[in-house]
């Protein structure tokens, strides 16, 4: 709410303003590649780094870009913002601030004690919604089979 705000109540001041675009933020999960490397396979993740994945002469269409990709069982995050609109701290403190959220997530996700229930990504093959999850689980005694 507080970036629209400041960007349609008062566009002068807005920190998106020079950015055509109504997405300021966008987070890409390239998914798990450890399935895409095996013992025997030819093929190997390099081990030295890729370099940028964008010409720094392009022109960026989000303020901040998070791609994030699991590899060797290990979750990597990389943002990439301007250095003209935000501060190194400002982006590093959001980085933290998110791995904090993401750790007690995958906490409360992992706990024993937790009466979470259930929800569609518990069940990807089936394609339901929430609400279907929920009447099916009703109708079942709220136990999958």
């Amino acid at each position: 709410m507080g970036y629209g705000a400041l960007r349609y109540l008062q566009p002068e001041l807005s920190i998106g303003s020079s950015l055509e675009t109504d997405t300021p933020i966008r987070f890409n999960y390239l998914g798990q590649t450890d399935q895409l490397f095996t013992e025997e396979g030819w093929l190997a993740p390099a081990t030295e780094s890729a370099g940028a994945a964008r010409n720094g002469e392009d022109p960026r269409d989000v303020l901040i870009e998070v791609n994030a990709v699991v590899s060797r069982k290990k979750l990597a995050m990389h943002w990439t913002y301007s250095r003209e609109i935000h501060k190194e701290e400002t982006i590093s403190g959001w980085a933290q601030s998110y791995l904090v959220q993401l750790n007690t997530l995958v906490e409360y996700c992992l706990s024993a004690d937790t009466d979470r229930g259930y929800s569609p990504t518990d069940f990807p093959q089936m394609g339901l919604e929430q609400g279907e999850l929920d009447d099916l689980l009703a109708s079942s005694g709220g136990e999958p089979s």
